[in-house]
């Protein structure tokens, strides 16, 4: 991501961002990646660059990052039950990452993703 930044919007873009993405810490949702875009857009971009980001940011290629043989693994863990994702991250760009990934399919629809999952409680 810091090599696109900086090619597409130079160096300050990519700086700030990995800035903001160390200063966000723990505190909020604002600690994701597109938290950290989007502070970033608001204080340094057009609206027109921060829309190329964005574009670029939810088009991105996940299932290029999967750790090799990812999908078999899966397939492995299935002999013994439904697997499941459990993640967080923001109601937007988490669930298309995952999908984008192939992970959606792989896990057969069975993915849960929320903001702060630590607070969610078991509902039998």
């Amino acid at each position: 991501m810091a090599a696109h930044l900086t090619e597409a919007y130079g160096a300050e873009a990519s700086n700030l961002t990995g800035t903001f993405l160390k200063s966000c810490g723990k505190s909020s949702a604002m600690r994701t990646i597109s938290g950290a875009l989007q502070r970033f857009g608001l204080k340094r971009c057009t609206i027109q660059r921060c829309c190329g980001w964005s574009s670029w940011l939810v088009d991105y290629p996940f299932a290029d990052r999967l750790y090799a043989g990812a999908v078999n693994v899966i397939k492995h863990v299935r002999q013994w039950g439904p697997a499941v994702i459990l993640s967080d991250g923001d109601a937007v760009f988490q669930p298309r990452k995952v999908e984008r990934s192939g992970l959606w399919a792989a896990f057969e629809d069975r993915v849960l993703i929320y903001v702060h999952k630590e607070r969610e409680t078991c509902r039998g």
